[in-house]
């Protein structure tokens, strides 16, 4: 059961990071701060989830 909760955590990250991606090459210009914003928060948001599953 975790591994199959990892393979489709995993899958969603790539899926998740792929889109910021595109959404950063076709965002107007000046809002690199968001962009900036969506990239730190998943980051912390995947090294949350990584802490917690190490915990359990």
């Amino acid at each position: 059961m975790a591994k199959i909760i990892e393979s489709q955590t995993a899958e969603m990250n790539r899926t998740f990071a792929s889109t910021i991606d595109a959404i950063a090459k076709s965002a107007p210009a000046g809002s690199e701060g968001a962009v900036n914003m969506m990239k730190s928060s998943f980051a912390a948001m995947n090294s949350a989830y990584d802490g917690w599953s190490k915990m359990a």
